[in-house]
Parts: structure tokens; sequence; C-alpha cells
């Protein structure tokens, strides 16, 4: 886990403490780089440390390894200056990276919108072939049928004109059975994409998540 999300997890620890244990803990030893990250994501430590002179004279003396008189405010003015430039560019690099990832998110959301529209249209469009083939079928049955009542002329020359139906009738059912496979299979791309589109989309929404302070 990176430095950064360790100390977003132990932010919610330093908010359990009072101000007086929070100094004294950045007292004992705490450096500058760990004030950084933690001003960044605990609200009260970064409210605190803005407020404390002490912090800031200790931050100084340790990190320059200089004798500091209580009066005298010039590396203290400094240290504050970088870490204001420090915690300043940060959050500017913070924002570059929220908002890519929102206009990632806004486009992968987008694709699985389409998406959607378009596995809906084809459930539709199934729907449909399969009750042209239902038609298909009881149509030429029903012909079929009708021919066994005829007179035997009669019936001779119905035979003639439903054989010919017949043909037509079996060559476009193999035309909408064809359709009708390849809508299957646009349908299981269209779920396929959904689902990775998803994922994709918790993927993006965890990771947005993350970079908020």
């Amino acid at each position: 886990m990176s430095s950064l999300g360790q100390h977003r997890e132990s932010a919610s620890v330093w908010d359990s403490l009072s101000d007086e244990l929070v100094v004294r803990v950045i007292l004992q030893g705490l450096e500058l780089e760990d004030v950084l990250h933690l001003s960044r994501v605990c609200r009260r430590f970064n409210v605190l440390v803005s407020f404390s002179e002490q912090i800031w004279r200790y931050l100084t003396q340790s990190k320059f390894d200089v004798s500091l008189k209580t009066r005298d405010q010039s590396w203290n003015k400094f240290f504050r200056v970088e870490f204001e430039r420090q915690r300043y560019r940060w959050r500017q690099k913070r924002l570059v990276r929220v908002l890519d990832v929102r206009s990632e998110l806004a486009a992968t959301q987008s694709v699985l919108d389409s998406n959607r529209s378009l596995l809906k249209r084809e459930l539709a469009r199934k729907e449909a072939l399969e009750t042209d083939i239902a038609e298909i079928k009881r149509t030429r049955k029903a012909q079929g049928a009708t021919t066994l009542w005829e007179p035997v002329a009669v019936r001779r020359f119905h035979q003639d004109i439903v054989e010919q139906s017949s043909v037509t009738s079996e060559s476009r059912e193999m035309q909408v059975r064809s359709e009708l496979r390849l809508s299957l299979l646009q349908i299981k791309k269209h779920i396929n994409a959904i689902r990775d589109g998803k994922q994709s989309v918790k993927t993006l929404r965890q990771k947005l998540q993350r970079l908020k302070p």
C-alpha cells in the first residue's frame, strides 16, 4: 500500500485524539513528509498543524538541525511557505487526476448506456424474428391441412400452389433463422460489453473515491 494510502487509513485515528496528544505525538519524532501526507487526508490535522507554532519550531529544527530561539521566526516562516507550496502542488496534481478520471468515467458510462440501449433493441428484434418463424410454420401447416378437405381436382390444383408456397415459406424461414442466429450473437456481444462496462465503471468510481481528500 502507498504511504498516502496508509496515512488515509490512519486519518480516523488522528481524528479521535485530542489536540494536545496530537501535538505531543508530532514532537516525539514525526517527519515533515508525514505531516504533509496527513494534512492531505485529515482536515483536523491540517487545521491543527497550520496554527501550531510549537509544531513548526520542532519541524524546522529537526529538518535543518538548527537551534532556534523562540523569537526567531525566519526558519519557521520559510518552512510554512515550503509546506504550503508542496500542498498546493499536490492539490493541483490531484485535481488533474480527478478531472481525468471523471472524464474517463463519463465516457465509459456513455458506452455502457449505449450498449444497454443496443441490447434492448436487439432483444426486441429477436422476439420479432421468433414470432415470424412461428407464423411461417403456422401458415404452412394451415395451407397443408386445407387441401385434405377439397375435391380431388381442386386439391391437385391447390396442392401445386401449396407446394410452390411451401418452397417460398421454407426459404423465408431459413432467412429468418439466419437473422435470428446473427441476433443471438449480437445479444451475447452486448451482454459481455455491458458486463465489462459495469466493472470498468465500478473500478473508476473506486479510483475517484481514493482521490478524494
